[in-house]
């Protein structure tokens, strides 16, 4: 079956069916994929994430461990 059956098939049983929950779960998958959320970010995070990634690339990390005790003052209460 090619993709144009298949689109055809499809579009039959969603117009053929009276399940709320199956037309919502359709309904749903279709919205999650019109859009990107990268895509929606300001190219200021996008910039911010690409450095992080390379920081990780380059073994410039520290364990939540490190993180923890080196910020403990500012998280004590």
């Amino acid at each position: 079956m090619n993709i144009a059956e298949t689109k055809v098939e499809l579009a039959q049983r969603i117009l053929s069916t009276n399940d709320k929950d199956l037309i919502n779960h359709f309904k749903a998958i279709f919205s999650t994929r019109d859009d990107d959320w990268w895509d929606t970010l300001p190219d200021t995070v996008k910039d911010d994430v690409d450095e992080s990634l390379k920081q990780v690339e380059r073994g410039e990390t520290i364990t939540h461990k490190q993180a923890m005790k080196k910020y403990a003052k500012w998280l004590k209460k």
